[in-house]
């Protein structure tokens, strides 16, 4: 079953000690982007969040916020961030130097410097927000998740339609195929009988010209691997548990590909009609994937 990259999850927890609210946002992608935001206190749980959101999204541009509403007091660590202090002063009087002016740095300056203090929350109070965190932010993803499936249902359907358009159409050239290819042994024939007076040193040219023409005019192998690539995309789509959009991605390629190969080879009409009209659902395909996880 397909699921849909584009989707929306918020949820909210509440306790004696404090609310978290999560939202989750998450937009078509090629790849996973993840971007986290969180309240300096509670830095430390980027890694464990980014690593639980990535086992179960793997692609798409997905933006997390949590926002933490403390009740009454909670034990906050304040420290100061003396590395990066120390690399700020150094960097400070680096450019003093090159620049030859004296103008030093205060306090006061440092202060404004993002991020010259780590707060941290400590022990039993940790470990409670950290929990709650963690309880909002697999809801959110629950509920994330809900929406990207129901979207990617209503994805599969379109697709199933459109598959089953694109089988018609092939079925139809199938019917074709015998005609044509009498229609174009026919001119062969036409061709080799007018050229044959001109004596036997052509009779290997013309051989040669047979074979290539044949080839070039047959279209039954275009058609056996587009049967293929059709019958591919719909057991993928229908039946994996896992992201399918870059497979999918791969075989509507290949399937564009044979496409236009039995369009350039079929020399009929009725076939090139047919198969601009493959080439629309498989254009409109192609747009929909873009979204599929």
């Amino acid at each position: 079953m397909l699921n849909s990259m584009t989707a929306y999850g918020r949820a909210e927890k509440k306790s004696d000690f404090g609310n978290v609210v999560v939202e989750i946002q998450s937009v078509n992608r090629k790849f996973l982007d993840l971007a986290i935001s969180l309240p300096k206190e509670f830095s430390s749980l980027d890694v464990p969040v980014r690593h639980r959101i990535s086992s179960l999204i793997k692609r798409g541009k997905v933006n997390v916020k949590v926002f933490v509403e403390c009740c009454g007091e909670t034990p906050v660590t304040v420290r100061p961030n003396l590395p990066l202090v120390r690399q700020i002063k150094e960097a400070w009087e680096l450019m003093e130097k090159d620049l030859h002016v004296v103008c030093g740095i205060d306090l006061k300056t440092l202060l404004q410097m993002p991020d010259v203090f780590q707060f941290s929350t400590e022990g039993k109070s940790e470990e409670k927000w950290n929990l709650l965190i963690h309880e909002a932010l697999d809801e959110a993803l629950a509920n994330a998740a809900e929406m990207k499936q129901k979207e990617g249902f209503a994805i599969q359907q379109d697709f199933e339609s459109r598959l089953k358009t694109l089988r018609n159409a092939l079925e139809e050239i199938q019917v074709f195929c015998p005609e044509v290819k009498a229609r174009n042994k026919e001119k062969l024939k036409q061709t080799l009988s007018e050229v044959m007076d001109e004596g036997k040193e052509f009779e290997e040219r013309l051989l040669r010209e047979a074979c290539l023409f044949a080839e070039k005019v047959d279209i039954e192998e275009e058609i056996t691997r587009l049967t293929s690539h059709l019958k591919q995309f719909d057991e993928r789509m229908k039946s994996s548990s896992e992201p399918v959009g870059k497979i999918l991605e791969f075989l509507l390629q290949e399937m564009l590909r044979e496409v236009n190969t039995i369009g350039s080879k079929a020399q009929d009409l009725r076939i090139s009609n047919l198969v601009v009209q493959m080439k629309t659902e498989v254009e409109r395909i192609r747009e929909q994937l873009q979204n599929v996880e």
